[in-house]
């Protein structure tokens, strides 16, 4: 039997039709007996067939499975994330960008596929450099299908671009301004810490640790961003190198780099230095810098020696969550007070409860200390430290101690003119600009500051940037990059479903609600589209696994679909 198309033309259409025939032998010759006839051709439906095969071969007392006896399964791939950060690779040109910077090394490392697979799996599964040779094989890239990379090769791979770090950083700024038609009128730039395992690392240093981890060494991160949140160029230092110090090296890079005209630099109030206001004036640049609230100028700000300032003379820049007021200071200068809702009942709630678990301390103490538990005033200052010892308590308290008939003695009291500060201070916090921008527009790109932070908050949970096991320098700043390269293509992908109104639905009870789609759970949910190797009658093929609603919309967004289900392999 086999298939035969028959075609018939009525009122000048032509239509094809499609039957099942066999040969028969008749009369003395053979003729064409039409066993099954299909219908047109364009209106066959292809899920129809396979139905009438199935009942077909249950007719004909097929077992279903049997064929399935000469299925095999190999190996299960990651396919979903895959396609797209390969997308969002191929979109910024990366992989062009490095082959064309190696070829010019003449080096025969396959350094643009071994920095590709470093990316993908921080984004995908995080692990060491070591296990990261055996998980290879995982990722669907068919071009490293089978191949065993030895350890050595990725380590060569991560030297290699790092050497190459300030022409990428170049390079992508250049695609990304015209992917995203940016016009960089502000960037954002602040530092973190991360911490170490070993000593042997000549970047890793004690300092203020973000992490808290103060019994670990750590490096130094900057990062300079646009207001998209976008990475434009990072920068690497020994762990003890404070904030203040950074902004004028970051600054002349800035400005030699990208040749950016007028812009205004936001960073918090760790840059703050006179020094720093003269080198981003001297550079063109304006600024929008947080004061330090605690600091001389911020308390002479937020209680003037005229007297605290009435909630009434500020400005509503959001109704029952922020006002702001604004105090003109010399040379151009600009001063705004804001005042959050909010943060004042934090920092009074705070407060408050410092206060009291303090005092109640302190009674204890003087009970101890009348009992006789407590003899000597070696232990009683001891006690105090404690006490003390906690964030921002002593601030609060006036206390002393003494001797008397050879027993120790302590007085304290309520602090009475730091309490009435702090109800003051409660809430507020002070920006320094000399932009000319409006008061609510100064306040919204201060606080886009955030940006930054979610950069940070993603390498180090997203794609676990710590702890660094690294001890060659450039080593440390090639993993460093990696991980903003990494950073950079998940920031992409949620501008992308951004764009898309692609959002995800919470079920709380019998309420749902929508929240916006972060990378971290665009990855997450692309996890379940895998490619599996199966081989049926001695044919290997890759299927794609069922890809669900939530996948569809992420793929459908990013401009990959339809994905093809069922992929031959090349012989």
């Amino acid at each position: 039997m086999y298939l035969r198309t028959t075609i018939k033309k009525h009122k000048r259409q032509t239509y094809r039709y499609v039957h099942i025939v066999e040969s028969v032998w008749e009369d003395g010759r053979s003729r064409q007996k039409t066993v099954l006839s299909l219908g047109r051709e364009d209106q066959i439906d292809p899920q129809r067939l396979r139905q009438i095969q199935l009942l077909l071969g249950q007719l004909a007392g097929d077992d279903p499975l049997e064929r399935l006896k000469g299925l095999e399964v190999g190996v299960v791939r990651y396919f979903g994330q895959v396609v797209v950060l390969q997308h969002i690779w191929d979109e910024l040109g990366l992989g062009g960008l490095l082959k064309g910077y190696i070829k010019e090394r003449g080096i025969c490392v396959p350094v643009e596929q071994l920095v590709r697979v470093m990316v993908f799996n921080r984004l995908i599964a995080p692990r060491s450099k070591l296990a990261l040779s055996r998980w290879i094989d995982r990722l669907y890239l068919p071009e490293l299908f089978g191949r065993e990379v030895p350890l050595h090769h990725f380590y060569r791979a991560i030297d290699y671009v790092n050497r190459e770090k300030e022409r990428i950083e170049n390079a992508l700024f250049s695609r990304l301004t015209d992917l995203f038609s940016l016009k960089l009128s502000l960037v954002f730039y602040d530092l973190t810490s991360t911490w170490f395992e070993g000593d042997c690392c000549p970047l890793a240093e004690y300092g203020y640790s973000r992490d808290k981890r103060f019994d670990k060494k750590q490096i130094v991160l900057g990062l300079l961003a646009t207001a998209e949140g976008l990475p434009i160029a990072h920068q690497v230092w020994n762990g003890k190198r404070v904030d203040v110090t950074t902004v004028q090296e970051m600054t002349a890079s800035l400005k030699k780099r990208f040749r950016i005209g007028e812009t205004i630099l936001v960073g918090d109030c760790g840059m703050l230095s006179a020094e720093n206001l003269e080198t981003l004036t001297q550079a063109g640049y304006r600024y929008i810098l947080g004061l330090k609230s605690r600091s001389q100028e911020a308390r002479e700000l937020i209680v003037p020696a005229a007297g605290p300032v009435s909630l009434n003379n500020y400005e509503v820049i959001e109704k029952d969550k922020l006002l702001a007021r604004e105090v003109k200071g010399s040379g151009g200068v600009r001063y705004i007070i804001c005042h959050s809702f909010e943060r004042a009942q934090v920092d009074r709630a705070q407060r408050t409860r410092q206060i009291e678990t303090t005092t109640a301390k302190l009674e204890t103490l003087d009970i101890d200390l009348k009992s006789g538990r407590v003899k000597d005033g070696e232990t009683l200052q001891r006690r105090l430290a404690t006490i003390f010892g906690r964030k921002h308590v002593k601030r609060y308290f006036h206390w002393s101690c003494d001797t008397k008939n050879g027993r120790p003695t302590l007085s304290w009291s309520l602090n009475t003119e730091a309490v009435a500060y702090e109800e003051h201070r409660e809430g507020k916090w002070v920006i320094k600009t000399d932009a000319s921008l409006t008061v609510a527009d100064t306040i919204r790109q201060y606080k886009n500051l955030q940006c930054v932070e979610n950069a940070f908050d993603d390498m180090k949970h997203l794609l676990v940037l710590r702890p660094i096991r690294h001890y060659a320098p450039p080593r440390v700043e090639g993993h460093v990059l990696i991980c903003v390269l990494a950073y950079l293509l998940a920031r992409i992908l949620e501008l992308r479903l951004a764009e898309a109104g692609v959002t995800w639905t919470d079920q709380i009870g019998r309420q749902s609600k929508s929240y916006p789609m972060t990378a971290a759970r665009a990855l997450d949910l692309l996890d379940e589209v895998k490619a599996a190797e199966i081989q049926l009658d001695g044919q290997w093929v890759d299927h794609i696994s069922r890809i669900g609603p939530y996948a569809r919309s992420i793929l459908q967004a990013l401009g990959v679909m339809p994905v093809q289900r069922t992929i031959p392999r090349d012989a």
